[in-house]
């Protein structure tokens, strides 16, 4: 596993002459051990893998792949983030993110001041920003409208 790892996503595999990766089944220990009775044997099945658990932070295929493949398994998480310890240090965020960043740090100063009103504002502003940043992700990207509408009242 990367060392940075902070939460795993998921893996894909691709085995000898496939062209493209396939998305593998996460699986608990507990989940794996029942579906897989015996892997811990030694005598495990080989082929392509279909499923895979996290153990001892290391990932474990089920089957075991038949073939020795140079760059086998995309592993997609998201990492711990780079600590920001100097003034000149950028957060390890989109710079689309910064703004509330600093309105959460500014709410936080102003609690510490005992400003509650300065605070409260803070709070707003920082929730109306996550929701405006949680419906980007709703966006859906066009190069154009999909049909543009002539009214009487266009016509001037």
């Amino acid at each position: 596993m990367p060392a940075n790892l902070l939460i795993l996503k998921f893996v894909q595999f691709k085995g000898a002459g496939q062209t493209s990766y396939i998305k593998l089944d996460g699986l608990t220990m507990a989940e794996f051990n029942q579906y897989i009775d015996g892997w811990s044997d030694g005598a495990q099945a080989k082929g392509n893998p279909s499923v895979y658990t996290v153990h001892a932070n290391k990932f474990i295929v089920y089957p075991t792949p038949a073939d020795a493949v140079t760059a086998a398994f995309k592993i997609y998480y998201n990492r711990t983030p780079v600590d920001v310890t100097a003034v000149g240090d950028t957060p390890d965020l989109p710079l689309l993110y910064h703004d509330t960043l600093m309105s959460y740090c500014m709410r936080e100063a102003y609690e510490l001041d005992e400003d509650p009103d300065s605070a409260a504002g803070e709070a707003t502003k920082i929730a109306e920003d996550i929701d405006l940043l949680r419906g980007r992700e709703d966006w859906k990207v066009q190069d154009s409208y999909p049909t543009v509408t002539v009214l009487n009242e266009d016509n001037w």
